[in-house]
């Protein structure tokens, strides 16, 4: 990153020169944030992919069945539909379509274009439910009696809890009360995902060995920004590295092993030997599985960094992912922020007039201490607005700036809003209100400080899901 923002400068450049220009910071932010969930829309993702493949004879057969699971599963298979069916290639009704209740999306049954024999389940997210556990176990039938001669898989973020199947010995309540449990000590994605591998026969493998010998063309919409594809929907078609004596370590370590007792002695089994591991590195079931990766995270960040040229800024990309606690990244974000600052000013005195705009990719995690209402994005953004209280960047007093931090779902945490602009003024504006900055994050309360101060960023779900984007605009002083 500082070698990134020490570059920053050189001769200057006319494209550059409008600064901040159009409808002010927080408009251009929305922009910069739908430019990007655009360029990750699960239709055009899944055109892109299957349209040469079609045009060149599909490869996985006549009787190609379809499973779609996940937020932008409606709009990835419209788009799978449209160019199997006419090439005859696809042949109701083998498609099973699961999607989350919360996508906003018509559901095929409802909708103008409802196909007879489509099977389309809707299921719970982010902490599994009776929806799910339903569509797993329609998968689970389709599978046994449609007589395929390959599979098309549309994965996208959130299909791990959409498509529950709980291990024998294990309950629906079991999986919920641990899910809920992780997502509350601050584990990282990779490790929510390593528990849920071992506590489901879908995960970890599972579809595939349920799928194989048949060939396999999974094409994905990854919301995961580090650890590979066996993090995506928790590895159902990859094969998996981790054991369960890596899932019980992260029981113990993270939650002192405080899950129900079942879940405890699976794992525990597991660990010991006495039960099957997961399909590994090798195993035959794989041989015929491959994975297509057509949107993720490094392809939102490069369409937003694209539009904060386009809006005169000179954008630079952080190297990394945000992860981690969001506190702890709040603290590198506006670290940057104040270098980029600097850089500004300095740029300005040598007659250099762009702004800078930071661009971040990442997913991070919040361990949740207080009785508050909020996500990782309101938290991020919160804790960025008191991190340049305490240390301003050094800038000209009538420049602003703004943060966005949000998900690329539409939604943050357990509440409606998909994240929070922030800016110069956020913090006065909650005193304003009554609320305590510092002690509604201490709270886990950044959704109450946010709607205080009017910086909620609400869009609504979008249909995709490619983890979290973070931009921050620092325009150039004027004159």
């Amino acid at each position: 990153m500082r070698d990134d923002l020490d570059r920053i400068g050189g001769e200057h450049d006319r494209r550059f020169a409008a600064g901040a220009g159009a409808g002010g910071l927080s408009a251009q932010l929305r922009s910069i944030f739908e430019q990007a969930v655009a360029a990750v829309d699960p239709a055009e993702a899944v055109d892109r992919e299957l349209l040469p493949l079609a045009a060149a004879g599909h490869p996985l057969g006549r009787r190609c069945g379809v499973l779609a699971v996940g937020k932008g599963s409606l709009a990835m298979w419209r788009a799978a539909r449209a160019q199997l069916e006419p090439r005859r290639v696809w042949c109701a009704p083998h498609a099973l379509v699961v999607s989350h209740v919360d996508t906003g999306e018509v559901p095929l049954s409802d909708g103008p274009d409802v196909l007879a024999g489509v099977i389309h389940r809707v299921a719970e997210h982010p902490v599994p439910g009776s929806g799910g556990v339903a569509a797993a176990a329609a998968l689970e039938r389709a599978v046994g009696e449609w007589r395929c001669t390959g599979w098309l898989v549309l994965l996208s973020g959130g299909a791990s809890a959409l498509l529950p199947s709980p291990c024998p010995g294990i309950t629906l309540a079991d999986k919920q009360r641990t899910t809920e449990l992780l997502l509350g000590s601050g584990a990282s994605i990779e490790e929510l995902n390593t528990v849920r591998r071992h506590l489901s026969k879908l995960k970890g493998g599972g579809l595939a060995r349920l799928l194989s010998p048949a060939p396999v063309l999974v094409l994905a919409v990854s919301d995961v920004v580090s650890g590979g594809l066996s993090a995506l929907a928790s590895g159902p078609l990859t094969a998996d590295t981790t054991t369960f004596a890596d899932a019980l370590a992260i029981v113990r370590d993270r939650l002192g092993g405080r899950v129900p007792e079942a879940v405890l002695r699976l794992l525990e089994d597991g660990a010991r030997g006495e039960l099957e591991e997961n399909p590994g590195p090798g195993d035959p079931v794989f041989d015929r599985v491959e994975h297509r990766v057509v949107a993720d995270n490094r392809l939102a960040v490069a369409a937003a960094a694209a539009r904060c040229e386009e809006l005169g800024y000179r954008p630079v990309v952080a190297p990394h992912p945000l992860c981690g606690e969001a506190s702890d990244a709040a603290r590198l974000v506006a670290r940057a922020m104040q270098r980029a600052a600097e850089r500004v000013v300095d740029a300005a005195e040598a007659s250099r007039r762009s702004g800078v705009a930071l661009v971040f990719g990442g997913e991070t995690t919040v361990t949740v201490r207080g009785d508050g209402l909020g996500g990782r994005n309101q938290e991020l953004a919160l804790a960025v607005a008191l991190e340049l209280e305490r240390e301003p960047p050094r800038r000209p007093p009538d420049r602003p700036w703004a943060l966005l931090a949000a998900g690329t779902d539409g939604r943050d945490g357990p509440t409606a809003a998909a994240g929070a602009v922030v800016d110069g003024d956020s913090l006065r504006k909650m005193r304003s209100a009554g609320v305590d900055p510092a002690v509604a994050l201490a709270r886990n309360d950044s959704h109450r400080a946010h709607a205080a101060a009017g910086a909620l960023f609400v869009t609504g779900a979008t249909g995709t899901n490619v983890a979290d984007l973070t931009v921050a605009l620092l325009p150039a002083p004027a004159g």
